[in-house]
């Protein structure tokens, strides 16, 4: 499993970076589901769970989230049809492009430009936690550390 290396650096560039003695790091922002990582982020003053996907190409917002700002998604921002695809079957269900969208990770500041909120369940992470992350959060930063010894994800 990945966790034994206890801590990797991934670089923009490419570079993996395996220190021979882990950092300190404090963020404590990163647990496991199973197999599934689980990070930590602030919206608003208010700390919120993700699943965090490496391999998705982009990040989507689930029905938790949809509800706790509901009222204002609602009046900012048009409703829309978006098609989910999974394994072996697809469906169509309602949801809002918002834009502009800053979060902050480990203390930085992450923009969106646009993110998809989902307002109907669409797997079972869905109904408890408020989003799945993936690239287009890591590409905003130079570096990512995941430290399994703090359990940790660092943005640089």
């Amino acid at each position: 499993m990945i966790a034994a290396l206890r801590e990797l650096t991934v670089a923009r560039n490419g570079e993996v970076i395996i220190p021979a003695k882990p950092g300190k790091h404090s963020a404590s922002n990163l647990c496991l589901d199973g197999l599934t990582p689980l990070i930590a982020g602030t919206f608003r003053g208010k700390r919120l769970t993700f699943s965090f996907d490496t391999g998705a190409n982009k990040s989507d917002l689930y029905p938790p989230f949809f509800k706790a700002y509901e009222e204002e998604i609602k009046a900012k921002y048009p409703s829309l049809v978006e098609k989910i695809t999974g394994v072996g079957r697809s469906r169509e269900i309602i949801a809002y492009r918002v834009k502009d969208l800053v979060m902050t990770f480990s203390g930085k500041e992450a923009r969106f430009a646009e993110i998809p909120v989902l307002s109907e369940l669409t797997l079972d992470g869905s109904r408890y936690f408020y989003g799945n992350l993936g690239q287009d959060l890591i590409k905003q930063f130079e570096r990512m550390t995941i430290s399994f010894e703090t359990m940790s994800v660092l943005f640089d």
